[in-house]
């Protein structure tokens, strides 16, 4: 847990990127006709390509990954 003080010294960046390790989104994608999973970190890296959404919640769930819902 960060201190009120060191939270008050933090860049902005910093605080915004701040847990952000562990956060990640799925995303669904079409490649040539078929739908794909993508796991996404929060800071918007790809890591993992899955078959169905069930599957990229397991790999993030393998990951530690708490999974947000984008609106």
């Amino acid at each position: 847990m960060i201190s009120e003080n060191s939270a008050k010294q933090m860049s902005a960046g910093a605080f915004a990127h701040l847990g952000a390790e562990n956060i990640a989104y799925i995303r669904p994608v079409e490649i040539e006709n078929v739908r794909y999973f993508v796991l996404m970190s929060a800071l918007g890296q790809e890591l993992v390509v899955a078959g169905s959404q069930e599957a990229a919640l397991a790999a993030a769930y393998d990951r530690d990954l708490s999974v947000v819902k984008l609106n």
